[in-house]
């Protein structure tokens, strides 16, 4: 069989009444994040240019299950697995050849394997060719294995044209993948098999300028730990003139010259793994090296350079107590942080803390579309599930009121603040509208 059209689609998820979690509203497009994810894209440039593709975000547009592509293949999150589900088992009714990737597929094959023709575990660079060559040739097997030892010099651009412009839309670029770091909670260490590797410089500056476009975002989950990279990479860039951010361990606070030619090169903000203002509950989840006494000394660093610093901070580790929402609120008011990301504490069943939780039964929801924010699945040592989506959804409103929101961007020492008053601002909409903010999805109804 010669295949001459391939349907991309991205996962959605479903909300609480088992809706489709959809931005299509106008409201919802000024609003929602709309930062492309870079898989399908990447994928879609390994493949000749004879073969017609189209990129559907199920976030943001229907999906025609009447399409005439012979081939679907879909990328999916853990929290996504009924959606990816439903959208697999409807093309397949229609006869379509159906693979899959992503987190979900790698982490939980179990989860998805009845239902698809084909997964991809790992990273899909070095066995997406191959799997649509055994396609045309009668002898696609049902797993293929990316291995982590894929040298990302050889990545192409990703297909950029293939995303749709019917939005405001912030275009992926990727550096580097991975993170040389183990903490304990975090899945990504365990897709990239904690491996940490950098493109060449003239590659991404190739792909800068493929967007197009003035606003990227870095996709890298650690992008300036090899500062001498990261310089270079800067220095390229300063001419481009384009507006980005990325994310970030606080060591990068440690080098001004770095800091400097991030700005220079057009950084207007960097995500940074806080987690917790307590030294126990970092020592816990195995970021030691994290000091969270000397964090207000490390923000006004990376502030001074005029990059404003996003927060993001973790509840429900086992130290944490009611009274530790109100503390953080008011550190990060203190030192007038322009946006923090609130998330909860998830023990994804593959991590070291998911293991641990599991192997010790404290798990009281298995439900995986349930990992992820406006959801406790664990027994907390210190407060009932309902305490901490209470306190959850208490500080969003708090941090976010207009008050507390002017207070910090008056006050800031970051630059551009018009740029990040805008983006509190969209943050604010989203929570008067029981959405959290780190996506636009809504999360459970949130606890009175």
């Amino acid at each position: 069989m010669k295949i001459s059209r391939i349907l991309l689609v991205h996962s959605a998820h479903y909300d609480d009444c088992g809706s489709v979690v959809r931005a299509d509203k106008f409201i919802d497009r000024l609003s929602v994040a709309n930062v492309v994810h870079m898989a399908l894209p990447l994928l879609a440039a390994y493949l000749p240019s004879d073969i017609e593709m189209e990129l559907v975000e199920d976030c943001f547009e229907e999906v025609n299950f009447d399409d005439e592509a012979q081939v679907v293949a879909i990328s999916a999150q853990v929290m996504q697995v009924e959606r990816a589900r439903d959208i697999a088992t409807e093309f397949r009714k229609r006869g379509k050849i159906v693979v899959i990737g992503g987190y979900l597929p790698t982490m939980h094959p179990e989860m998805i394997e009845d239902v698809v023709d084909s997964m991809c575990l790992g990273e899909g660079d070095k066995v997406w060719k191959q799997m649509i060559s055994d396609i045309e040739n009668g002898c696609l097997k049902k797993v293929y294995k990316g291995e982590a030892s894929f040298d990302i010099s050889e990545m192409p651009t990703p297909r950029y044209d293939l995303i749709k412009k019917d939005r405001f839309v912030v275009y992926p670029v990727q550096a580097t993948r991975g993170c040389p770091f183990t903490c304990e909670y975090c899945s990504i260490i365990q897709f990239n098999q904690y491996t940490y590797r950098h493109r060449p410089v003239e590659h991404i500056i190739r792909d800068i300028k493929a967007t197009k476009s003035k606003f990227i975002f870095f996709t890298d989950d650690n992008l300036m730990e090899d500062t001498n990279f990261a310089k270079k990479l800067f220095r390229e860039m300063i001419p481009l003139k384009v507006t980005w951010g990325s994310q970030v361990t606080i060591n990068c606070h440690k080098d001004p010259e770095l800091l400097d030619l991030a700005y220079k090169a057009g950084c207007r903000w960097l995500a940074v793994g806080m987690e917790s203002l307590s030294q126990d509950n970092l020592n816990g989840v195995g970021k030691g090296f994290n000091k969270a006494g000397l964090f207000k000394g490390q923000i006004e660093n990376i502030h001074l350079s005029g990059i404003a610093v996003h927060a993001l901070i973790m509840f429900g580790l086992d130290q944490d107590t009611p009274e530790v929402f109100k503390q953080t609120i008011d550190y990060l008011d203190n030192i007038n942080i322009s946006v923090a990301e609130f998330f909860t504490a998830t023990p994804y069943p593959k991590t070291p803390m998911g293991k641990q939780a599991w192997d010790a039964g404290k798990i009281t929801d298995s439900n995986l579309a349930h990992f992820r924010e406006g959801y406790i699945v664990f027994d907390h040592p210190q407060m009932s599930s309902d305490e901490i989506l209470k306190y959850y959804w208490a500080t969003l409103r708090e941090f976010y009121s207009l008050k507390n929101i002017l207070k910090r961007h008056l006050f800031g020492k970051f630059k551009n603040k018009f740029y990040h008053l805008g983006k509190t601002l969209v943050y604010w909409i989203k929570i008067k509208r029981n959405i959290i903010p780190v996506y636009f999805g809504r999360g459970n109804t949130p606890v009175a």
